[in-house]
């Protein structure tokens, strides 16, 4: 496995590490979903300026972007205010801009400076998705043909 070493990103006494997309609050690893610290990768790139929540949506979801509203958004962003205020409950770190999007609005600490650079990599294919919706897919086919097999079997149609 190899690590693109890419720099951490601190503010307040918070780490967000790009490479493990983990964050960590004065060294020890803050608990939070995959998807909301995505939200954060995706705000961190653009600290300090509103990123549209179309535009979070079409990068933190590009490998099923379909169903996705921005309530499922809202959830994230209501799971890093959450973590964030665990530990610093008077500092806010993310503001919503109503009918705009959202802002990492925290000053990022000194040494790191520059937003975070996200990875320009094509999607992460997640296998079980894959599986679990084909095999689903491919469920549901079956029921919908046995169904019409037994009932052609059950009601011939009358031709006299």
């Amino acid at each position: 496995m190899t690590s693109n070493n890419r720099p951490k990103t601190s503010f307040s006494a918070f780490e967000f590490d790009l490479d493990r997309l983990s964050l960590y609050h004065k060294g020890q690893t803050v608990k939070i979903e995959r998807k909301a610290l995505e939200v954060l990768e995706v705000l961190l790139h653009s600290a300090g300026q509103i990123v549209s929540s179309q535009e979070i949506i079409d990068r933190v979801w590009q490998d099923n972007p379909h169903g996705v509203t921005p309530i499922h958004l809202a959830q994230c962003i209501s799971k890093l205010r959450k973590a964030f205020a665990q530990f610093e409950p008077d500092a806010t770190f993310v503001e919503t801009v109503r009918g705009s999007g959202y802002v990492f609005s925290h000053p990022l600490n000194e040494s790191t400076r520059e937003p975070v650079q996200a990875a320009q990599s094509a999607p992460v294919h997640r296998p079980g998705r894959s599986i679990f919706m084909g095999s689903a897919v491919a469920g549901l086919i079956a029921i919908v043909a046995f169904s019409g097999f037994t009932a052609w079997r059950m009601y011939p149609a009358d031709d006299k």
